[in-house]
Formats: structure tokens, C-alpha cells, sequence
């Protein structure tokens, strides 16, 4: 699978690629990445010697000494090209190089080229963007360059996003960054946008969503597989060629975990899959769902924040984790911060009906009933077959005072929920669908 690194901006995506040796050599030690993620998940009588995965092993090696000679080419030439650049043309050598790095992980470097670029050409914003989200990824505070970049665009409403996430800056900013927000959550109350990622810059050969499914160590993987997920290849090849360390693989957590889970001991299954995210190659988004949910069951309303945050930040466009976010933030009484995760949803899917059901019910419980009745009525021209909205929608007419919009409304939901019924009642007596959710390939709460 290729990958490039994509820096969205405010009218489409500019996709800035390395050179195409380095390409090729990285396509390669992607694929052989997507083998030995296979290989450890094969029912392989002895997996942790499997010939499969030292054959993995093998090609990662190959791929990465190659492209590690195809990177040493790029830089020969940009160093020799940049003696005589100035202004644009050295911005855009310093990025060429800057992106080479990223893509290696060699993320030391890339900043220092990104801070060059910078440099060259101070109002240019892919550089900026580029390196918050390396400060971002290093693990180093990101809060200032991020409204560096809105700065440089006020208007965008994902960069007001990630100005909002980070947070820091002046209250001033961070203000301006929350009206862009509900300016564009005005707009799509009345009309149609085209869906914005709120990934501005992926810099992951491999990311979270590398896998539908999560792709879980064994005992002889689960250092390079946490490698693997941090970009420090070279410790990861070297933690392959090594014994692997004493405990229990983080599959055998993983597995625990989900037992513990189905016997509702809710505390030891979410200290399982705490200890399983460590050793999870991509995927890692839905074991913080899974931890988030949990520590909601046990009240820990504050740890289960953390865990959505965390799962926001490896898988940023998926509208499900901005919602489950925005719930644990409601739950929390932090109301400005719910919206703005339920906004950032509608930014990715501007359709979405739930979402706008979600900001309505929101503003219902906080009693800003008039608020909530155009979200709620954008959520039932979307998807009028959602009866229940009719609920919320009569029930915030009566909070105005508006009594028979809402009889009207509350007669409407009553007749839908009886018809609903009715199909139910009709369905489950049609031989063979009530075993529906016995079926092998259902598992309980698989709708979760």
C-alpha cells in the first residue's frame, strides 16, 4: 500500500512526496511490515518461531538498508542544491528533506529542516503544520505551534480545532478558535459543506487504522511492535533479532481482558487492556474506546476523558470517538468542550444525523431549549426514520412554551414508536430471524 505524507489545507490537499527510490524502498518495508503483522496473527502452531516471521524479518532489513541508502542520496543532492537556493526554492528543498525524514522517523532531523524552511519562507503554512504535529508525535509541547498555524488562517475551522485541543495560547485566541467552530456548525445547519479530515498531516508509514482490526503482539513481538508504532524502525529490527523479554504477550492481556469484560469484572478487564496497548501495533484507538467505557461503568469519569482523548488523538477522523468524547465531556459538565468534539464530527461527516441530534440534546440539558431546536430538526430531515428526535424536539417546544407545536410533535413520536413496534412484533415472528443474534460472527455487543 503506498502512503505519502498529506498536508490538508484550506482548499483541498497538497501531497508533498519524497523522492521516488526512497518511495520505493519505503513501499517496501511497509509490505514487509504488513507481513509480519500477518505472520504473528496466523494460527501457527509455534508463532513465536515462525519461518514466516524471520522471513519478514528478513525483507523489513533489506527494505530499510535500502532506503536508508536512498535517503543518503536525496541528501547529498539537496545539500549540494540548496548551496545556492534562496527563498522559495530553499523552502521547498528544506520541506523535500524534512518529509524524507518524517517518513523514517528520523524525527530530530526533519525538525531541523522544517525550522529551516520556516525560516526561508516565515508565512508558508506547510511547514508550520508539519512541525506541530511532529512536536505532537515526539511527545513535546505542541500548544504554541499549533496557533502558529492558526494564525496563518483564522478561518479554517480544523485548524481552530487543533487550536482548541491543544489549548494554550491567550484567551483571545482561544475565543476567535471557538467562534470559527460555531460559525461553521451555523453553516451546516442550512446547507451542505464538503467533509474536512482533521488529520492536517499524517506523518504514519503505519498508522492506527492500519488494520480493521487490532493487530495484537505475541511474546516475541511486542517490543518492536511498540517500535513499530512510535517510527523507531531500527529499534524495532533490533528488538526482532533479540530474545524477547520476560511476561505475558499482550495478546494473552488482550484475551484476558475480553473474558474479564463478558464475566463483568469490569476493573481487572480494563487493567488488561491497559497492559495490551503497549503491545498493539495499530489499533490502539479501539482498546482506549474499549478502557474509556469502562471507566465510565466504574465512575471514573475523568480516566475515561483521557481514554477518549487519547483515541481521538490516534484516529482523529473517526466521528464515533469525537462523539464518545464529546459524552465523557458532557458528563463532566464541560459543556463548551463537548460542542466543540460534536462540531469537529460534523466537520468529518457534515450529514451526520446523530451528531446533530447529539447538539440538540446537549443544549437541551444545559436549558438552552431554542439552541436546540435546529440542530434537532436538521437531525430529522436527514434521517426522518430516528422517531425519537421527535421526543427531544417535543419536549424542548414545551420547555418554550409552545404546546401545541409540541402535542403535535409528541403525537408523531408516539405513532412512530407503535409502528416500530408493530414491525418488531411482526419480524420476530417470522421463523428464523430471532436467532438472528446467536449466529457465529455475532459476538454480544458486537453493535458497541
Amino acid at each position: 500500500m503506498k502512503r505519502h505524507i498529506a498536508i490538508l489545507g484550506a482548499v483541498g490537499a497538497l501531497i508533498l512526496t519524497a523522492a521516488p527510490p526512497a518511495s520505493a524502498q519505503k513501499d517496501l518495508f511497509v509490505a514487509s511490515v504488513r507481513e509480519l503483522a500477518a505472520a504473528v496473527g496466523s494460527p501457527d502452531p509455534a508463532p513465536d518461531r515462525s519461518p514466516r516471521i524471520q522471513a519478514a524479518i528478513d525483507r523489513m532489513a533489506a527494505s530499510l538498508a535500502e532506503w536508508d541508502r536512498a535517503i543518503a542520496a536525496i541528501d547529498t543532492r539537496i545539500a549540494r542544491d540548496l548551496e545556492s537556493a534562496r527563498g522559495q526554492r530553499a523552502y521547498e528543498l528544506h520541506l523535500e528533506l524534512a518529509v524524507t525524514y518524517l517518513e523514517r522517523g528520523r524525527l530530530a532531523d526533519a525538525l531541523r529542516h522544517l525550522e529551516m524552511a520556516s525560516a526561508a519562507d516565515p508565512v508558508a503554512s506547510d511547514a508550520q503544520i508539519l512541525r506541530a504535529v511532529v512536536l505532537e508525535h515526539s511527545g513535546m509541547p505542541a500548544a504554541t505551534q499549533w496557533h502558529s498555524v492558526w494564525a496563518l488562517d483564522r478561518s479554517n475551522p480544523v485548524k481552530a480545532y487543533q487550536v482548541l485541543r491543544a489549548g494554550g495560547g491567550v484567551a483571545e485566541e482561544r475565543s476567535a478558535a471557538a467562534a470559527a467552530m460555531r460559525a461553521a456548525y451555523e453553516r451546516l445547519l442550512t446547507k451542505d459543506e464538503r467533509a474536512r479530515p482533521l488529520s492536517i498531516a499524517n506523518i504514519d508509514l503505519v498508522p492506527d487504522t492500519f488494520s480493521d482490526a487490532p493487530i495484537i503482539s505475541n511474546a516475541a513481538t511486542a517490543e518492536a511492535f511498540a517500535a513499530l508504532a512510535e517510527a523507531r524502525y531500527d529499534d524495532a529490527l533490533a528488538a526482532l533479532r533479540r530474545a524477547p523479554a520476560a511476561g505475558e504477550a499482550p495478546r494473552t492481556h488482550f484475551e484476558r481482558a475480553q473474558e474479564f469484560e463478558k464475566a463483568n469484572r469490569v476493573r481487572e478487564a480494563r487493567r488488561e487492556y491497559e497492559a495490551t496497548v503497549a503491545g498493539t501495533l495499530s489499533g490502539r484507538s479501539l482498546l482506549y474506546m474499549g478502557i474509556g467505557r469502562l471507566a465510565q461503568v466504574e465512575g471514573d469519569f475523568a480516566g475515561a476523558t483521557e481514554a477518549f482523548k487519547r483515541a481521538v488523538q490516534l484516529n482523529p477522523n473517526s466521528v464515533n470517538m469525537h462523539r464518545e468524547l464529546a459524552f465523557a465531556y458532557a458528563g463532566q459538565g464541560a459543556g463548551d468542550d463537548a460542542f466543540t468534539e460534536l462540531v469537529a464530527s460534523l466537520l468529518l461527516n457534515p450529514r451526520d444525523a446523530q451528531t446533530f441530534a447529539d447538539i440538540g440534546r446537549l443544549f437541551l440539558d444545559s436549558g438552552r431549549d431554542a439552541d436546540a431546536l435546529p440542530p434537532l430538526y436538521r437531525a430529522l430531515a436527514l434521517a426522518p426514520e430516528h422517531f425519537e428526535t421527535r421526543y427531544a424536539i417535543a419536549t424542548a417546544l414545551t420547555h418554550l412554551g409552545r404546546k401545541d407545536e409540541a402535542a403535535r410533535e409528541l403525537a408523531a413520536f408516539e405513532r412512530a414508536q407503535r409502528e416500530a413496534l408493530e414491525r418488531k412484533r411482526r419480524g420476530l415472528a417470522t421463523p428464523g430471524l430471532q436467532d438472528d443474534a446467536a449466529r457465529p460472527g455475532v459476538p454480544p455487543g458486537s453493535s458497541r
